[in-house]
C-alpha cells in the first residue's frame, strides 16, 4: 500500500535538493546553500526509518534551526569583520587621502560585484558619489534597493538604473570602485577628490565639484 505522507515527504525533499543543486551551481555564496543541504540531510536521516507526521515536523524544524543558527552566526561575524575593515580604511584615508585609496582599494581586472568588492554609487543628476562596502552582502539588481556603508561614514542606498558604465550615461549607477576608477580620467579625478575631501574633513565629501570637466 502506498504511504502518501511518506511519498509527499520524499517528493518535497527531492524538489528541495534539485533547487539547492541549481542554486549552488549559480550562486557565488555557496557555503550557506551547503549548510542548508547538510541540515536538510540530517533531518532526512533522522526520519528515514521512523517516519511519522510528528517526526517529519520535528526534523524540518531541526533542519531549519541548524540552518538559521549558522546563518545568523555567519552574518554576525561578517558584519564585525566588515565594520572593522571599514573603520581601518577610513582612518587610513583620513591620513593619506587618495594615495591610499589608489594603492589599496583599486584592483585591476577585478571581477565586479564580488562579496569583498568596494562599490561606487553615482547620481549624475545630483552630482553625488559615494564609495563603500556592501552591508547585507546582497546581489546588485536593477531598480532594487542596495545599501552600502560609505567611507564618509554614512549608510546610503541606491536603486540602480544601470550596473554598467557608459559614456554620457546620466542614469544612477552602481558599480565596482575599480571599474569606475579606471573607466575614464574624469572618474579618477572624482574618486581622488572624494578621498582627499575625507582626508581634509571637508563637509559633504560626496558632492562632486562643478569644476571637474
Amino acid at each position: 500500500m502506498i504511504n502518501l505522507p511518506l511519498l509527499f515527504f520524499y517528493g518535497l525533499i527531492s524538489l528541495l535538493i534539485i533547487f539547492l543543486v541549481i542554486k549552488f551551481i549559480n550562486d557565488s555564496e555557496k557555503w550557506y546553500i551547503l549548510t542548508y543541504f547538510i541540515s536538510l540531510l540530517v533531518g532526512v536521516l533522522i526520519s528515514y526509518h521512523y517516519f511519522t507526521e510528528k517526526l517529519f515536523l520535528i526534523s524540518f524544524i531541526f533542519s531549519m534551526s541548524i540552518y538559521l543558527s549558522v546563518l545568523s552566526i555567519y552574518f554576525f561575524i561578517m558584519a564585525s569583520i566588515t565594520k572593522k575593515q571599514l573603520r581601518k580604511t577610513i582612518n587610513a584615508i583620513k591620513l593619506h587621502g587618495s594615495s591610499y585609496l589608489e594603492d589599496n582599494l583599486i584592483t585591476p581586472n577585478e571581477k565586479p560585484f564580488t562579496s569583498n568588492c568596494w562599490y561606487v554609487i553615482y547620481f549624475p543628476s545630483d552630482a553625488v558619489l559615494e564609495i563603500g562596502v556592501n552591508i547585507f552582502r546582497a546581489t546588485p539588481q536593477l531598480y532594487k534597493k542596495f545599501y552600502i556603508h560609505t567611507l564618509s561614514g554614512r549608510i546610503v542606498y541606491i536603486k540602480p538604473e544601470s550596473l554598467k558604465l557608459l559614456d554620457q550615461n546620466d542614469q544612477n549607477i552602481l558599480t565596482s570602485l575599480s571599474g569606475f576608477y579606471s573607466f575614464s580620467k574624469r572618474n579618477k579625478i572624482i574618486v581622488d577628490n572624494y578621498a582627499d575631501a575625507i582626508k581634509s574633513e571637508t563637509p559633504e565629501p560626496w558632492k562632486i565639484s562643478e569644476d571637474i570637466e
